[in-house]
């Protein structure tokens, strides 16, 4: 098993590695790609224009993405709990930024995939 693991680990590894194994990880990430149909969506004659993913965050999780691509573009949601991710309110525009520099740098060959 794994607390058996732990006794050949030497001394001072021994308490950092078993603390690591029994307290929740306050930042693991959950990330979720959600299909959606290539066309748009109507209710009522009125189209649907944006579509975001919940992604509900579990317990020992701190932050949750949710992706969905509608109509050629990408919908993000993204969930966190603020106590453990104080500047999480950065998080939407770092990923626009960061997948706008993935769509310059793409060659022409990944660029319509």
């Amino acid at each position: 098993t794994l607390y058996q693991a732990l006794a050949l680990l030497p001394a001072p590894l021994r308490s950092p590695a078993a603390k690591a194994m029994a307290t929740p990880r306050q930042f693991n990430l959950t990330v979720s790609q959600s299909p959606a149909p290539r066309g748009s969506l109507y209710l009522l004659g009125c189209e649907l224009e944006e579509v975001y993913s919940v992604v509900p965050i579990v317990q020992g999780h701190a932050l949750a993405i949710g992706m969905v691509r509608y109509r050629q573009e990408l919908f993000f949601g993204c969930y966190a709990d603020p106590d453990a991710l104080p500047e999480i309110s950065q998080l939407p525009g770092l990923i626009e930024a960061e997948v706008h520099e993935l769509g310059r740098t793409a060659t022409p060959a990944h660029a319509s995939a």
